[in-house]
């Protein structure tokens, strides 16, 4: 049979040993739950970083085509005002003037490197039903 010192000796041993353990444990948790959410704010920021440079990207590529159409429109007016300056004639419902200095607006309008001219186009239309 065992005395009760050694037992004893034991038991603080062993409860020390599980203590430590615990500790252990807990800072072990505490660090994989920092990592876990750093990574998550890292996530967050990315996903907000990839946002911002897709509506960038959209943004370029819409602008791209708009002005593109503005350089197809000023190229065509381009060829109708060596036919206008050859002869006379009207475009559409307008003197071929009038209609050229229009086109040549449309062409502004489009340009996302130009200061958009008025337009009745821009304007509200309020609805009456």
């Amino acid at each position: 049979m065992q005395q009760v010192e050694n037992l004893l000796n034991k038991f603080i041993c062993a409860l020390y040993r599980s203590a430590v353990t615990a500790r252990s444990n807990r800072l072990q948790r505490k660090i994989e739950e920092a990592r876990r959410l750093e990574k998550q704010r890292r996530n967050v920021e990315l996903r907000r970083l990839q946002q911002i440079e897709r509506t960038r990207l959209e943004n370029l590529e819409k602008h791209a085509e708009l002005w593109k159409r503005s350089q197809v429109i000023r190229a065509y007016v381009a060829v109708v005002q060596e036919r206008a300056d050859k002869e006379t004639f009207a475009y559409g419902d307008l003197p071929v003037t009038e209609w050229i200095d229009w086109a040549l607006q449309q062409a502004e309008r489009l340009d996302p490197l130009c200061v958009s001219p008025y337009s009745v186009l821009d304007e509200k239309v309020d609805s009456w039903w």
